[in-house]
């Protein structure tokens, strides 16, 4: 005997039907448009502005300097002129360098801290990261002047100790240029690995713990991977950043320090040599360039502010 459906079931199933077989909503799609053509304006609004701002300068600068005798004598440095130069090239790649591994290293540890806190702790460590930049390059380091002097806070605090019988000597110096800079450019790669530690599945962490992995195990085949696009991200930001430093090095580094941003401003501004200046900003150009290429085809600009692994359950 042949079961008898009700007239509710079958509407019922009717309705399920035509939910699952309905088209997608014109309206819903046409609000997508609207916001992917939004997002698109934003981004060819600020390709427009770079492009103005910066590659047409840069490209005015050279084209006008082409034909110049300056910039041809220039391109081939002679005697203590490219002494100077090729001294200050060194030092600004190799500044930049240890930069930036002073600041993954220490970077990496702060935030990894920050992401194992409670929240309360959380929220004033993130506030004393991001406080300091409120005030100027300037003030900060100056700051870090009076703090190093010889009757400064440190050299007092030693004495007070007595770990030193007499004031050391820490302003002036390239340990002291290098803390500037760091403390300076820190807070860049807290907030990438930060992002990148912060957006990793919590499930992943459990389950390398129940297939035997310990503290060290979960950290080197978890962690560590799934947070490297935080740690390239800042890198390349601390990097780019300290190839064009200016203030910290000239103000509190010492005197064999010198980098390319000051001999630039030395030769435009004492000299008027605009052709030697161009000749020492192209290199950094370039570099900046095709760190910022390699970085897209390995890592992707998706990934700039680190983020991590999928999120999950936390």
């Amino acid at each position: 005997m042949a079961r008898r459906v009700r007239p509710a079931a079958v509407e019922l199933i009717g309705v399920q039907a035509t939910a699952v077989a309905a088209p997608p909503a014109p309206r819903l799609t046409g609000a997508l448009r609207s916001l992917t053509s939004r997002y698109a304006i934003l981004a060819w609004t600020g390709a427009a502005w770079l492009l103005l701002w910066f590659v047409v300068p840069v490209v005015w600068m050279i084209w006008e300097l082409i034909g110049n005798q300056e910039f041809q004598d220039t391109l081939s440095f002679t005697g203590a002129e490219r002494t100077v130069n090729l001294r200050a090239l060194r030092n600004t790649f190799e500044t930049s360098a240890i930069t930036t591994l002073l600041c993954l290293v220490g970077g990496y540890i702060v935030a990894y801290f920050l992401v194992n806190v409670g929240p309360r702790v959380r929220i004033i460590l993130m506030a004393l990261v991001l406080i300091p930049y409120w005030v100027s390059i300037i003030i900060r380091t100056y700051g870090l002047i009076v703090a190093l002097g010889r009757k400064g806070i440190v050299n007092e605090a030693l004495i007070d100790l007595g770990l030193i019988s007499e004031p050391l000597r820490m302003v002036f110096t390239t340990n002291a240029m290098y803390l500037g800079l760091v403390q300076i450019l820190l807070p860049y790669v807290v907030l990438t690995v930060y992002t990148s530690l912060e957006a990793i599945d919590k499930n992943l962490f459990t389950a390398a713990r129940s297939l035997g992995a310990g503290g060290w195990g979960v950290f080197r085949r978890v962690t560590l991977p799934l947070s490297l696009p935080g740690v390239y991200a800042g890198g390349i930001i601390v990097f780019i950043i300290t190839l064009g430093a200016y203030v910290t090095p000239a103000l509190i580094g010492g005197p064999g320090d010198i980098m390319i941003a000051q001999l630039v401003w030395i030769n435009v501004t004492e000299f008027g040599a605009f052709g030697t200046a161009i000749v020492l900003i192209l290199p950094l150009i370039v570099i900046t360039m095709v760190l910022f290429v390699v970085f897209n085809r390995f890592v992707g600009v998706d990934k700039m502010l680190g983020a991590g692994g999928a999120r999950g359950q936390r």
